[in-house]
């Protein structure tokens, strides 16, 4: 194992459960949860807007945003940025979205793969594919760097158990 692989693995294993960029300190982020709200517009045409999520019942769809953003004076690379899907909730496939950014998940909170790599054992000890309802993390890899005082945004979506 090369130094940089054994130290990308150290990394993983020091994660907390609060979302965090692994690699740079200059990261900044700030996590909204909203809901899309539907409505007829000025012009009598459907539209949508998203408002701060409230109270969720079983089946309520929420929009989680993290806004990143680079606070230092130099470019931050290898940025790694993974956000826990709330206990309550349960991830929405496909809707991971980052640009410039590869997305991989988690069912362990450990081992991270693409969502057509990702299994889990049943109850009998069998591996099946991954569900939603297994994902645990969703994580975020930025293939450049973030220049200074540049911002992202990273989405996922979920629905309430």
């Amino acid at each position: 194992m090369n130094r940089s692989l054994a130290i990308s693995n150290v990394a993983l294993v020091l994660l907390c459960a609060a979302a965090q960029a692994q690699t740079s300190k200059c990261i900044e982020e700030k996590i909204t949860a909203q809901t899309e709200k539907y409505y007829i517009d000025g012009q009598g045409e459907p539209a949508s807007r998203l408002v701060e999520l409230g109270k969720v019942a079983s089946g309520d769809e929420a929009v989680y945003t993290i806004l990143i953003r680079n606070s230092c004076a130099q470019p931050a690379t290898n940025v790694v940025i993974d956000e826990p899907v709330p206990d309550h909730m349960t991830y929405t496939k496909t809707t991971a979205k980052g640009d410039g950014t590869d997305r991989v998940f988690s069912v362990d909170g450990t081992t991270f793969a693409r969502w057509d790599a990702l299994s889990v054992k049943d109850a009998n000890g069998s591996s099946r594919p991954a569900e939603p309802q297994d994902i645990k993390i969703v994580r975020w890899i930025f293939k450049g760097a973030i220049n200074p005082g540049e911002s992202d945004l990273l989405h996922f979506h979920a629905t309430a158990k």
